[in-house]
C-alpha cells in the first residue's frame, strides 16, 4: 500500500514523498523524458534526509535541498546531481534549520535560500 504524498515538477525533474504502510518516508528526484518515461530515480530516505525544494540546472542537472537530521540537529542540508543521477556533491550548513527555495545565477553558482527554526525569531538566510 504506497501512497503518493505530494510532488512537484520542475523542468524534467519531479520531487516527490511516498510512505509505504505505516511509513516511513521516502523521497525521491526522477528525471523524465519527453514522452514522460523515467529516465533515472535516486531516492533520499527520511529521518535522515528531507528535501524541501529542487532546481533545475542549465547543464541538465539538479540540486536538491532541505534538512538533514544529525544526532540531535537539523541542519540545511543541500545536494548536487549530474544529468544522469549521480552525485556531484553534498553540503551541510552548522546552524539549525533547512533549505526551502533554490535558484542558478546568471555565472552558473546556486543560491539557497533558508530558514532557522530558533524561536523567537524565525530568521530567513541565504548561502
Amino acid at each position: 500500500d504506497q501512497r503518493l504524498c505530494f510532488f512537484r515538477l520542475e523542468h524534467a525533474f519531479l520531487h516527490q514523498a511516498t510512505c509505504e504502510g505505516t511509513c516511513p518516508w521516502r523521497y525521491w528526484v526522477r528525471r523524465q523524458g519527453l514522452a514522460g518515461q523515467e529516465e533515472w530515480a535516486i531516492p533520499f530516505d527520511f529521518p535522515s534526509l528531507e528535501l524541501h525544494t529542487l532546481r533545475a540546472l542549465d547543464d541538465g542537472g539538479v540540486v536538491v535541498g532541505g534538512a538533514a537530521n544529525v544526532g540531535q540537529e537539523r541542519l540545511p542540508w543541500l545536494s548536487r546531481l549530474d544529468a544522469a543521477g549521480a552525485p556531484l556533491w553534498q553540503k551541510t550548513f552548522p546552524d539549525p534549520g533547512q533549505f526551502n527555495a533554490i535558484a542558478q545565477a546568471p555565472d552558473g553558482d546556486v543560491v539557497a535560500v533558508g530558514g532557522l527554526h530558533e524561536y523567537p525569531t524565525d530568521e530567513l538566510w541565504a548561502v
